[in-house]
């Protein structure tokens, strides 16, 4: 897998431009393509992936920043030869209902955190 380092231009959000200096080299084998999943490493060494959403001139692409969850579903869509892929959404699946879950259980404790405090002392 080839490496050509990016410098981020500009953060909006989850939406990250990345310059990329290359003098003399052509812009097609320069810039990332339509899809592409960069990496950013971090500096508490965590890693941050963005997949480029569009290329916005003067050697820089446009990014969106992807959680977890859209790390693998962009895995899953655009990169082919995944061996038993039903298998993988299936697991996927199953996961997202635990989290669904877990995510109304914390919503009901906020709930009653905020019932509690809206009662007076």
């Amino acid at each position: 897998m080839s490496q050509i380092v990016g410098h981020i231009s500009q953060v909006i959000g989850p939406v990250v431009d990345v310059y990329f200096e290359g003098k003399d080299i052509d812009t097609d084998l320069l810039l990332p393509s339509i899809h592409d999943a960069l990496t950013i490493k971090r500096p508490d060494g965590r890693t941050l992936v963005v997949e480029v959403q569009q290329h916005i001139g003067e050697d820089t692409v446009r990014t969106i920043a992807m959680d977890c969850w859209a790390n693998i579903e962009h895995q899953l869509k655009y990169k082919q030869n995944i061996p038993d892929q039903a298998l993988l959404v299936q697991e996927l699946k199953r996961c997202a209902d635990e989290i669904t879950s877990t995510d109304l259980s914390l919503q009901t404790i906020r709930d009653l955190i905020e019932h509690h405090e809206e009662e007076p002392i």
